[in-house]
């Protein structure tokens, strides 16, 4: 305990040791030198100068050649039991006690006693206190405008519960929507998050997706081959059927549904981590009533399951509209697929199987017209799929997230248990605030010091 309060850098030391002991062996010299080494902190008391033995004095000790202390060293009698027990008054007691000293120690006689260590701690203490009081002062300023800054952290007590409970909706709402966009006052630097996330992955991860798809990967020139022979039926034909294109294109068209499934998954993951976001840079408001975090969370991933199944639904309707009309007509899907450049099959067919000129050139034929047609089924599903998803996940999100919170949320009997506090937040509260006020109070005390008191 008593190295707790030596131990400050702040602290003076009154180091009281007996005259007729050792003092290389005094257990209060031992603990000053352990916190103050160089003594410069230490005052050093020498008590019990009447009771040493005959023939011995303590004026090396009082002259400072035994014991290396900065701030002095001063010699005391004081009241022996006897004294005590006869009611020997204080008055008395120091008086005998100048009689020794001037005695004994007449040449230290008025640097030492009672009434000399009474003027020399209090001019310590005056002097210490002026030179601490200027960094003491700005101390006590710096943890007042910490804790007072805390205290506004945890919130006043609730007044009135609607308006806290609509406040706090509104504003997790207002920075949800504005991390979408981009305007949220807490920006990440770190890595992409909300609108700029969303952006990445239609335009960099579903975009790349697309574009390494090749139109004829899984498609093998025997499988073209058989497509065109099981289209002609019994009967050879002069020309490459229609039918044959458009069964293997549709196989082909439909690989592009699940990256764009993949694209809506990936979104929805990122509107999840919105909410870890806003809650981040809400932490105290939102701490402070753990269950409306927890029933805000609720409600707005609620809200996405619900779009959800919608947009994955549009996205398949996507593929299926193209799956359900190949368009041949198309301005881009022209004569020029026919004498495109040729297009090496994916896999040769088996040593078994050598194909005739003419099945070559009907194969070759074939993968040309699937593979421009491919290209501007992509391109358009490359296109559409973000807008589908902005329209049916992202955009309806944004416009319904705080009217679904109030819906939800903002119901009479559902209040006082939304808005029930933390007890480590009240109990933090409360610490702060009391802390505050000692704060308040010994920067009141420091200010009514006055320099002339010090001296």
């Amino acid at each position: 305990m008593l190295g707790l309060y030596i131990g400050h850098p702040s602290s003076l030391i009154l180091a009281v040791t007996a005259g007729n002991t050792d003092m290389a062996t005094s257990e209060a010299l031992k603990l000053a030198r352990e916190v103050d080494p160089d003594g410069r902190r230490t005052l050093a008391v020498v008590t019990k100068l009447d009771l040493m033995d005959a023939g011995t004095d303590a004026v090396d000790v009082l002259t400072g050649r035994v014991i290396p202390v900065k701030l002095g060293i001063i010699g005391v009698v004081n009241r022996s039991q006897h004294d005590i027990n006869v009611s020997k008054s204080i008055a008395d007691a120091i008086h005998d006690e100048m009689c020794f000293l001037q005695k004994r120690y007449p040449s230290l006689a008025n640097r030492n006693g009672t009434k000399y260590l009474s003027k020399t701690l209090n001019r310590l203490l005056m002097h210490h206190i002026r030179d601490c009081l200027p960094e003491l002062k700005t101390k006590v300023n710096v943890l007042t405008a910490q804790y007072q800054s805390m205290l506004n952290s945890y919130g006043h007590p609730i007044e009135d519960h609607n308006a806290t409970l609509l406040q706090i909706i509104t504003k997790f709402a207002t920075e949800y929507c504005n991390t979408i966009e981009g305007t949220a006052r807490n920006i990440e630097t770190s890595e992409l998050c909300g609108g700029a996330r969303i952006c990445y992955i239609f335009h960099e991860t579903f975009g790349r997706t697309l574009e390494s798809i090749d139109p004829l990967t899984g498609l093998t020139t025997l499988d073209v081959l058989t497509a065109i022979r099981n289209a002609t039926g019994p009967r050879p034909a002069l020309f490459v059927p229609e039918v044959s294109f458009e069964l293997l294109v549709k196989r082909q068209i439909k690989r592009l549904e699940e990256p764009g499934l993949r694209c809506v998954e990936l979104v929805h993951e990122e509107l999840q981590r919105i909410i870890q976001h806003c809650t981040t840079y809400n932490t105290q408001e939102l701490l402070r009533f753990p269950k409306l975090h927890d029933a805000i969370v609720e409600v707005v991933t609620g809200l996405f399951h619900k779009r959800l199944p919608i947009t994955n639904e549009m996205v398949h309707n996507l593929v299926a509209i193209e799956l359900a009309y190949i368009n041949t007509k198309h301005p881009d899907f022209s004569d020029a697929a026919m004498v495109s450049a040729s297009v090496n099959s994916s896999q040769p067919v088996p040593v078994s199987r050598k194909l005739s000129l003419r099945e070559q050139r009907d194969c070759e034929v074939i993968q040309r017209l699937i593979k421009s047609y491919f290209l501007i089924v992509r391109k358009t599903i490359q296109d559409s799929v973000p807008k589908t998803v902005m329209h049916f996940l992202v955009n309806y999100v944004k416009d319904n997230l705080q009217s679904e919170l109030v819906r939800k949320l903002y119901k009479s009997q559902l209040l006082d248990r939304l808005l029930t506090e933390s007890e480590n937040m009240a109990a933090q509260r409360t610490e702060a605030a009391n802390m505050l006020k000692a704060l308040q109070r010994a920067s009141q005390i420091i200010s009514e010091i006055r320099e002339t008191q010090l001296w």
